[in-house]
């Protein structure tokens, strides 16, 4: 597989299924951190869904400089999940990537500060429904855009997610229109980021609200 180098330095690759770059060409590492890790507010012992793991940016930054996480993983691209050992590792991050090839071959690791990782292969839309009610802090959303992947920006799928968050847990993706909102809130999610301000887009917070119907 061929990489691709962002501006920010790091390397990404084109998905030729769904003719998509895995991340934003300013910077892999840059969007891992701006929109997923940094709106999610991790802390320790916090357990995470990381739906549409790919090169594993978001995992890589999330368990740096945090313990006892518990994350899990999906992945449905055998050849992306084989292409992270070549990655060219990332100087802050290499302690992390090199746990990650390690994860490829194992499905589940520990590392030395205790965060768990577990990384399930298979369709998210059909793995979501075999995961734990009320179980997820927060759920990383990174599947591509609701352009090239229609299906899985939908009402049932956005359902399941909701099932699965604890109390007040959050939902963290890319910015969207008024109609994935809206879906999002009609079963349980509340919007608590702007979409857009002054101009320049935020990533979606969605957060599961007291009083769905699926609240747990």
């Amino acid at each position: 597989m061929d990489f691709v180098k962002t501006k920010d330095g790091s390397y990404t690759a084109f998905n030729q299924k769904y003719q998509e770059h895995y991340h934003a060409l300013s910077g892999a590492i840059k969007e891992a951190k701006e929109k997923f890790y940094l709106p999610a507010g991790i802390k320790n012992g916090m357990k995470i869904l990381d739906l549409g793991f790919g090169l594993g940016y978001n995992t890589a930054v999330t368990i740096h400089n945090h313990q006892d996480l518990r994350i899990t993983a999906l992945e449905n691209d055998t050849s992306i999940l084989k292409a992270i050992s070549s990655l060219p590792k990332p100087k802050e991050y290499e302690k992390e990537f090199q746990l990650l090839k390690k994860l490829v071959k194992k499905k589940t690791l520990t590392d030395s500060a205790k965060n768990i990782i577990e990384l399930i292969r298979g369709n998210a839309i059909d793995l979501i429904y075999t995961l734990p009610t009320s179980y997820y802090d927060r759920i990383y959303f990174a599947p591509f855009s609701q352009i090239n992947q229609p299906e899985i920006w939908c009402v049932s799928v956005f359902s399941e997610l909701c099932r699965i968050l604890h109390k007040k847990g959050k939902m963290i993706s890319y910015p969207c229109g008024k109609r994935i909102k809206k879906n999002l809130e009609q079963v349980g999610f509340k919007i608590i980021e702007p979409d857009q301000v002054n101009n320049r887009k935020f990533p979606l917070v969605a957060m599961k609200i007291k009083g769905s119907p699926l609240f747990g």
